[in-house]
């Protein structure tokens, strides 16, 4: 911890300007220039571009509508196995044989990725999965069915 005696601060206690000159210098914000982003296009303004955010004033870029984009939710191979016991359990899954049957569009997921190690049959039914999930899958004697939407089956 600093020893505050030996700070020049405190010779200036008990003076009425510590150090700052006559009584109008370093009080208020004339030296200053204003408050914040003040004078950014006027006074500040060669800062602005030197140092500051040259994006600071205008539009950049777009935001696209939601009506366009699609939220891909994603499930792993590891994730999927964990949940297959509770699933069967709730029926959400079909069990034929020794093959497990599973919709993973009814259960909210859209893509299958490649995590995690296959220990069953498991017939999978999902709109987008990587390569690689797919030959795990079929190496271990399972299928993967990539469907699409009806809307874009219509067009």
């Amino acid at each position: 911890m600093p020893i505050k005696y030996k700070k020049k601060t405190r010779h200036y206690r008990g003076s009425r300007h510590n150090g700052w000159g006559i009584q109008g210098q370093h009080r208020k914000k004339g030296l200053k220039g204003g408050f914040g982003k003040t004078g950014l296009q006027k006074h500040k303004w060669t800062w602005l571009m030197a140092k500051g955010d040259r994006k600071h004033f205008g539009k950049h870029g777009f935001k696209r509508p939601p009506c366009v984009t699609e939220e891909i939710i994603p499930i792993n191979i590891k994730v999927l196995e964990e949940k297959i016991p509770v699933l069967l359990d709730e029926n959400l899954v079909e069990k034929k044989g020794s093959r497990i049957i599973i919709d993973l569009d009814a259960l909210g997921y859209k893509k299958l990725l490649s995590t995690g190690s296959v220990n069953g049959k498991y017939d999978i039914s999902v709109k987008y999965a990587s390569k690689r999930a797919v030959e795990k899958i079929e190496e271990n004697g399972g299928s993967v069915t990539l469907t699409e939407e009806s809307s874009e089956n219509e067009e």
